[in-house]
């Protein structure tokens, strides 16, 4: 299998799967520091923009969608769209240092 039928089946999940850890301890009772939570978001999306160049975009979905859903269903919080700034954000930085370097 070549590498990049690899980074465009395997980044997807994985960034959907650590979307999915993140907005489970930001929906847990006694978290209440959203400032971690961005930053998280952020790191996670910039590393695998890196990772995955070519497609930054899905990259900040597969983060922040998992995310969202669970928070909206659990919590019934809607403002956890705002999500999607950061991972955007991050895919997109990480995707352009992953260029220069």
């Amino acid at each position: 299998m070549k590498w990049s039928r690899v980074k465009s089946v395997i980044l997807p999940f994985l960034a959907g799967v650590i979307g999915l850890c993140i907005g489970w301890v930001d929906s847990r009772p006694a978290w209440d520091d959203t400032g971690i939570t961005v930053g998280v978001i952020l790191i996670v999306s910039a590393f695998l923009g890196a990772v995955a160049r070519g497609r930054p975009w899905l990259v900040a979905i597969a983060v922040a969608a998992p995310l969202s859903v669970l928070e909206v269903v659990l919590t019934g919080n809607i403002a956890v769209v705002v999500s999607f700034i950061p991972a955007f954000v991050g895919a997109y930085f990480g995707a352009f240092c992953g260029r220069l370097f």
